[in-house]
This record gives C-alpha cells, structure tokens and sequence, in this order.
C-alpha cells in the first residue's frame, strides 16, 4: 500500500501516541481501546479516544479527534487524513473502520481527498505489534450516499 508524506507522518505519529496511551492505560489497570488521530489541512495532528458510559451515551474516538480539531482551528478545518487504531486479538488481525455517525462527521469535515487509515495493534505477552497491516480507503468508499441537509439542499 502506498501512503503519502502526509499520511507517513500521520502513522508515525499515530504509533508513538498508540504506545503512550495504551502503556498509560495499561499501568492504570485499564483496558486497551480504540484512538483516533487527524492529520488537518492545516498540518496539525489531534488524538481521541471514546467517551464509554454505561448509559450507551457517549461518542467514538474519531469524532473526539475531530472536536479536537474544531477546538483549535474552528469549524472551518478540514480533515487531510484520519487514523483509527484499533485493539485486536492476534487471531481476528481485522481493523476497525469508522461508524456510520463518524463516517457523517468525517464527510462533513473532510474533502474528496481526506483518507481514513483503519489499523490494529496487538498486545503479545510482553511486545506490541503496532500496526502490521494498514487498510487506505476514502470517505465516499465507506459513505457512498452521504447525508445532505433537505432544508439547505440547493
């Protein structure tokens, strides 16, 4: 698979952060999760991880990473691309992809070029297996009919 230098940067990044926070979570008791990392327009990078409640009210990792972005570029940004890590068994070797209200949010603040990277990263015994395999798609890949607003349709 061939990647950018924007998205070379992103994973880079995004492999440094997967190890900080799950070795974070990990020296806390915690249970590895899913993160999400935005590459902007304008060259920053954001981070998310889930708000999990027992309510079932909460939000993903990706739309975090983009609030994040709103919060310091205003609604104005743009995703370039977004990373999603997620944790997974050494037999499944499946990434996670989006959910159907990321996939709107990432429709709605990111371009005909904006790329969402979907890797795992795997937890042997006393080793990390960050990244093996990365899948590269775009938005419309995984959102071919995107939601438009009927009242400000033109």
């Amino acid at each position: 698979m061939k990647f950018t230098a924007d998205e070379e940067r992103l994973i880079e990044y995004a492999k440094l952060k997967v190890l900080e926070y799950s070795k974070l979570r990990k020296s806390k008791g915690l249970y590895d999760t899913i993160y999400a990392f935005v590459l902007s327009n304008a060259g920053n990078f954001y981070d998310g991880v889930p708000l999990e409640l027992p309510s079932g009210v909460g939000f993903c990792a990706e739309r975090h990473a983009i609030a994040n972005m709103l919060l310091k570029e205003t609604e104005k940004a743009k995703i370039k691309s977004i990373l999603v890590a997620s944790p997974v068994p050494a037999h499944l070797n499946k990434p996670s992809t989006p959910c159907g209200a990321c996939r709107l949010a990432i429709n709605e603040f990111g371009t005909n070029k904006t790329t969402i990277l979907c890797a795992e990263f795997i937890r042997r015994e006393n080793a990390w297996e960050i990244f093996p395999k990365i899948w590269k798609c775009k938005i419309k890949d995984l959102y071919p009919l995107p939601w438009k607003d009927p009242w400000n349709e033109k």
